[in-house]
């Protein structure tokens, strides 16, 4: 081999890189390594926040507050918005206060109209109905 001197060591790094390479892409197209010994994970479903946009509107159930029925029918509908029942309960008061909410839902005001019911955990049982834009 004749070439200038010292030039040699960056032949062989460069042949040594070409073998790593190789290798390494062998071992990849075969499915060789560290996830192949392991075991097959399941695939994990995670419930995922459900999509709602800002509020327009809030109600809540409450001394002074008009009825669901007159809130709605003082707030200006249109058809891409979406009455979203939310339930926040306490540890160990999901039910209740998923019957109140199924209550608030059965409401006759609401007939017709795209109604979703949200339960999440809270600090304090609560009930509430907004109106957003997030029916698409």
């Amino acid at each position: 081999m004749s070439g200038q001197p010292g030039t040699s060591w960056q032949i062989m790094l460069a042949d040594l890189s070409i073998i790593l390479f190789l290798t390494t892409f062998s071992a990849l197209a075969r499915g060789d390594g560290a996830e192949a010994a392991a075991p097959p994970k399941r695939a994990q479903v995670s419930a995922a926040a459900p999509a709602v946009a800002e509020p327009v509107a809030v109600w809540r159930a409450g001394g002074g507050a008009p009825s669901l029925g007159d809130w709605l029918s003082g707030q200006t509908i249109d058809r891409r918005m979406r009455v979203n029942v939310h339930g926040g309960y306490r540890e160990g008061r999901r039910d209740a206060i998923l019957a109140e909410a199924a209550t608030v839902t059965a409401d006759p005001a609401l007939k017709g109209r795209a109604v979703r019911l949200i339960l999440e955990p809270a600090s304090a049982d609560s009930v509430m109905v907004t109106l957003s834009f997030d029916n698409g």
